[in-house]
């Protein structure tokens, strides 16, 4: 019966070391005796983990196309509108001057409201083409998701791994030492 258990054990431990190793070491250890630097999976590819990372979100999740598409949402583009109006209105009622009777500034205020209404939508649709311009030209996430990635310190990214896939992580230990427990008993059948 001590068989199988040493067995889990081992299979747990096992398994334990290596999702641990996934990040450390987190610098590179040259062990000389077999020129052979030993470092955890993650740190070692950084770059190239955030190279690829950057380039899904932004072909796959999240690319300048969605964000023009999210911007040309009629309901952003009114809202837009509506608050650009209500602060323009707001500013020229604060220029008119107050010796003018309240009567004709209302009036004004009026005429200002009606026409901004009819012009400022069409400014932000001209305003949003132009930036799609600019924004298909120059907005690129899969870079800036590269570069916060490789900003990133390794204990930062491992508590971020780890937030997103302890309890997977988890399960590969408990599988280790169920593994290593039926190759125990596999052990004692071929003893017996």
């Amino acid at each position: 019966m001590m068989l199988p258990v040493v067995g889990g054990i081992i299979g747990w431990i096992t398994n334990l070391l290596a999702v641990k190793m996934l990040f450390r070491p987190y610098q590179g250890i040259t062990l000389p005796w077999v020129n052979y630097t030993l470092q955890g999976l993650i740190p070692k590819r950084q770059k190239e983990i955030a190279r690829l990372v950057g380039r899904v979100v932004e072909k796959e999740l999240l690319g300048a196309e969605d964000i023009i598409r999210h911007l040309q949402k009629t309901e952003l583009t009114g809202n837009l509108a509506q608050s650009a109006g209500k602060l323009v209105q707001e500013r020229v009622m604060a220029k008119i001057p107050t010796f003018l009777p309240m009567s004709l500034r209302a009036v004004a205020s009026e005429i200002i409201g009606d026409i901004l209404k009819k012009e400022v939508p069409v400014l932000i649709d001209r305003l949003l083409d132009k930036m799609e311009e600019d924004i298909l030209a120059n907005l690129r996430f899969g870079e800036v998701v590269e570069e916060k990635i490789k900003g990133l310190d390794m204990r930062q990214m491992e508590a971020l791994v780890l937030t997103v896939a302890a309890r997977e992580l988890k399960h590969i230990e408990y599988l280790g030492f169920i593994l290593g427990f039926l190759i125990g008993c596999l052990q004692i059948l071929f003893v017996i």
